[in-house]
């Protein structure tokens, strides 16, 4: 017996962890056997804590949670794991100081780490200063103000992909200081913005997603924002209506970034805010012109393209541009002020409503030769069943007079 106990107890160990801490220290606790809101375990924390320990309750340990915990605060070893207060490099960095130029931000790149061509765009990984090396990547246009960083990178690593070729540009407005368009610095050409056209609009037809009741405007918006963005005098009325201002060029290596590097996830560090006209691909919109020619406005494209422009595009007496985009033909909300030539809306009307009517007619006819057939029914019944009743109360006084008068009868024979 003793010699099967150890060798169950050897196995049992076998996969434990040796305990290492006592009362006083620090452990984390495991989530495993705790309550979670997230919709798979693995998407959620591992271990939560740490917590100081108070005391030891034979193998257990006593812990000190949160005020208001509503679990036991007594667990297993198995449960527990020390807190060796040795977070790794770069866990805990000091935040870095930045420079607010024109009340924007701005972070000083460090070096150029690599390049890559992505979706016909150039990519860059930075290090920051301050910071650890970024694994993110961003545009070119977003180092506008590192012009000389951007050079020095593709001169000593001239096999790379690149340089961008805005980049004599930006050089040349950083030594002079002129006024320079950041959202206009990174335009898209045409071409890309038709390939992402294609794709989003691809996501987002009404025919892919049936069941989403907003993949329909959704569609339209960006048809909508293609038709402003190839449109460079229509961008431009964009832009103005939206009080879009013009930032400047400062001598030095800093970035406009959405966030601070360390905090990537909520927006692209080197970034700005979205202005609608970033290479990224996701933001791209609106339909291309072989779309409409082939198809998508048919014959009538004339008609149909003065409709979309007086439904969706702004005037330049406007103060503010419309705030939601306008509708398509076979899309709008409210019937349409002229009527399309290939569609004749008013017999197609009449044929509806003849439909209607008779379908009205053969109801109501059914209803009728179902009520009366219940009233002929009905008064069948009642009249059967009354002569059975008074057949029923008559039948003794007529029964025994006719049995009486054949007597009479035999008798006067």
């Amino acid at each position: 017996m003793a010699k099967a106990q150890e060798e169950m107890s050897k196995h049992a160990n076998r996969c434990r962890r040796a305990i290492d801490w006592d009362v006083g220290d620090r452990v984390y606790l495991s989530t495993k056997n705790l309550k979670n809101s997230r919709p798979s375990r693995k998407l959620g924390q591992q271990w939560v804590g740490p917590y100081m320990v108070l005391e030891r309750i034979g193998h257990a340990f006593r812990l000190e949670l949160p005020t208001g915990s509503q679990i036991h605060d007594v667990f297993s070893p198995d449960v527990l794991m020390k807190d060796l207060n040795n977070p790794l490099p770069g866990q805990d960095p000091p935040e870095p100081s930045s420079e607010v130029i024109d009340g924007v931000e701005e972070w000083e790149v460090e070096k150029i780490l690599t390049v890559r061509l992505h979706w016909k765009q150039l990519q860059y990984r930075v290090s920051w200063v301050g910071y650890d090396p970024d694994p993110e990547w961003y545009p070119a246009s977003n180092f506008m103000n590192s012009p000389h960083k951007l050079g020095e990178f593709h001169t000593e690593y001239p096999d790379l992909p690149g340089p961008p070729r805005e980049l004599l540009g930006w050089v040349t407005a950083w030594e002079t200081g002129e006024e320079q368009n950041y959202d206009h610095g990174r335009e898209d050409k045409a071409e890309e913005t038709e390939s992402a056209f294609y794709h989003l609009s691809k996501l987002s037809h009404p025919d892919r997603n049936p069941t989403d009741p907003t993949a329909s405007t959704r569609f339209v918006h960006i048809s909508e924002a293609y038709a402003t963005l190839r449109s460079p005098e229509k961008r431009q009325r964009y832009d103005r209506d939206l009080g879009l201002h013009h930032h400047h060029p400062h001598p030095s290596h800093a970035i406009h970034p959405a966030a601070a590097p360390a905090q990537s996830h909520y927006g692209p560090a080197g970034g700005r805010a979205p202005s609608g006209l970033s290479r990224r691909r996701a933001t791209f919109r609106g339909a291309p012109a072989s779309f409409y020619r082939s198809g998508g406005w048919g014959e009538h494209s004339a008609k149909r393209r003065a409709a979309q422009e007086n439904s969706s595009g702004t005037t330049g007496g406007e103060a503010r541009p419309k705030t939601e985009g306008g509708m398509g033909w076979g899309q709008s909300a409210w019937v349409a002020a002229e009527e399309a030539r290939h569609f004749d809306r008013g017999s197609h009307l009449r044929t509806f409503r003849n439909h209607e009517r008779r379908m009205k007619g053969r109801a109501a006819a059914a209803a009728g030769k179902g009520e009366e057939g219940r009233g002929r029914g009905m008064l069948r019944d009642f009249l059967i069943v009354s002569g059975l009743v008074f057949v029923g109360i008559a039948a003794p006084w007529w029964v025994p007079g006719l049995w009486g008068r054949g007597d009479k009868r035999k008798e006067g024979v």
